[in-house]
């Protein structure tokens, strides 16, 4: 058939081995490891403190903590359900990748200046769009690469951009450490992630933003 035809001619131009120089030369991965650099960050960061803002808030026990804290990540599993089957072309997979991390910005800031019920809806506004964002990332890579490549890549991106994962717990808890605030640090996530944002808008068609090297790794004749 003309699927197994195709499947063939991608495997017959596919490199047999991962180029960690054609990874970092091409323009559309090192973006998306922007990208999801800020996502982990965000992420990683409300994990570790949404708990201590929300025991900030008052009198409450533990039960009631970690009830209130589950509220944000439920939100989290809805939208990584609901939003991701809209992602179905490239410039509706960019549209969505810049609102959602607006969304999660504001969000973010809503949770560090508001109220106690305002700030826990900010921060499921801005958890709505975590595991969304993330699985619109990971699929973008096999626009560009496949093969040998696509999987390295892959590994390749999971390993930079959880770097942010470990980075935002630090970042923030330092925040807190100099200010006495546990939200203080969220400003630094909400300006990372309007640099996300921003970095959704530069990724352009792979054919014109992927080096030679690349295209081969996806089946291409460069």
């Amino acid at each position: 058939t003309a699927v197994l035809e195709k499947e063939a001619e991608e495997t017959r131009h596919t490199p047999s081995r991962f180029s960690l120089k054609t990874a970092l030369t091409t323009r559309v991965f090192l973006l998306l490891v922007l990208i999801y650099f800020t996502h982990q960050f965000s992420v990683y960061g409300l994990s570790y403190f949404l708990p201590g803002i929300i025991g900030s808030w008052g009198q409450l026990t533990p039960l009631q903590i970690g009830l209130l804290t589950a509220i944000p990540w439920i939100a989290a599993a809805a939208g990584g359900i609901l939003l991701p089957r809209f992602a179905r072309t490239e410039q509706r997979s960019r549209s969505m990748l810049m609102a959602g991390y607006l969304v999660m910005a504001t969000g973010m800031a809503i949770g560090a200046i508001a109220g106690h019920g305002v700030a826990l809806l900010g921060f499921s506004l801005a958890a709505f769009m975590f595991f969304a964002m993330q699985s619109i990332i990971f699929n973008w890579l096999p626009s560009i690469m496949s093969g040998h490549m696509l999987a390295g890549s892959f590994g390749l991106l999971n390993c930079l951009g959880l770097c942010g994962g470990f980075l935002g717990p630090f970042i923030l808890g330092a925040f807190e450490d100099h200010t006495g605030a546990a939200t203080s640090g969220l400003w630094f996530a909400v300006a990372l992630l309007i640099v996300g944002a921003l970095a959704s808008l530069l990724i352009k068609s792979s054919s014109s933003s992927t080096p030679a090297s690349a295209k081969q790794a996806r089946g291409e004749n460069a």
